[in-house]
């Protein structure tokens, strides 16, 4: 949905005498009696090449001054994972017959003889890789210590100040050295997501993957603290669906800066729903 403002929103609740918006913007901007347009889609972002080396906001605006995105499609925000359904095989049970030693053979067991089926698999399930290739982040002691693995979920955790985003940012920048020594097909490509944090932050980050190469492979994510709750809340989602064009292709590596700060963000975030 769209305001007068130009502010979007999301629907939420659909009553007979009232919808309930998600405002991602400055709620401060809609006044009583503006007029409400529906755009007739679904919270999307865009994605493609063109994202790569840009800094976007949650709605996947661009805000770093470069005008808009190019070589870029629509693509949903929340999404089910793709998935596969097997139903008509069985499993490829033998049974011995004939009880004799040395005597009968091995046939197929058929389905009338109430073997069980091939587990179907739910949809949004789809079958994976084991984790085979390394993800180097370019500090020796978690390369030596702990392995990480293209297509591995791996979490940070620590107090305070204590180095939790300095190691994800050496290894966005580490990843510079490791795409020149590999083919464009095996190329990391990184998605920083910035929640909660301060526009100067965000800023210096950039200049410092700009500065060392490292920004035409990243995309950058920002939700700043300044931001509405319903943005930081969305923010996440929006990093994760920007990096779907490479599903199946390149390996790519995410990073959510600001874990502690998008909790509040999403009690906001329904609250604000609570609230009409």
């Amino acid at each position: 949905m769209c305001f007068d403002s130009g502010v979007k929103g999301m629907a939420l609740n659909l009553q007979s005498d009232h919808v309930g918006v998600v405002v991602f913007g400055n709620d401060q901007a809609i006044h009583q009696g503006d007029l409400v347009y529906r755009t007739g889609q679904i919270v999307n972002v865009p994605i493609g090449p063109g994202t790569l080396g840009r800094v976007t906001d949650a709605l996947g605006q661009p805000i770093d001054g470069k005008g808009p995105l190019t070589n870029v499609k629509s693509s949903l925000v929340e999404v089910k994972a793709p998935g596969e359904r097997d139903t008509g095989r069985w499993w490829g049970w033998w049974c011995v017959c004939g009880g004799k030693q040395g005597g009968g053979g091995a046939t197929a067991a058929s389905p009338s003889e109430g073997h069980p089926r091939t587990p179907a698999r739910g949809a949004g399930i789809i079958s994976r890789q084991s984790v085979r290739e390394p993800l180097f982040t370019g500090v020796k002691v978690v390369d030596a210590l702990v392995p990480i693995g293209r297509g591995q979920r791996e979490l940070i955790i620590g107090d305070r100040q204590t180095g939790k985003t300095a190691i994800a940012v050496d290894t966005i920048l580490h990843q510079k050295a490791c795409n020149e020594k590999t083919t464009k097909a095996n190329r990391v490509y990184c998605v920083y997501v910035a929640v909660g944090q301060k526009r100067s932050t965000v800023a210096n980050l950039v200049k410092l993957f700009a500065s060392t190469g490292a920004l035409k492979y990243t995309i950058i994510v920002s939700a700043t603290a300044s931001d509405a709750a319903p943005l930081q809340f969305l923010a996440p989602y929006s990093g994760c669906a920007m990096v779907s064009f490479l599903r199946g292709g390149p390996g790519w590596a995410g990073r959510r800066r600001g874990s502690a700060r998008w909790a509040p963000g999403v009690t906001r975030h329904w609250g604000s729903v609570a609230g009409g």
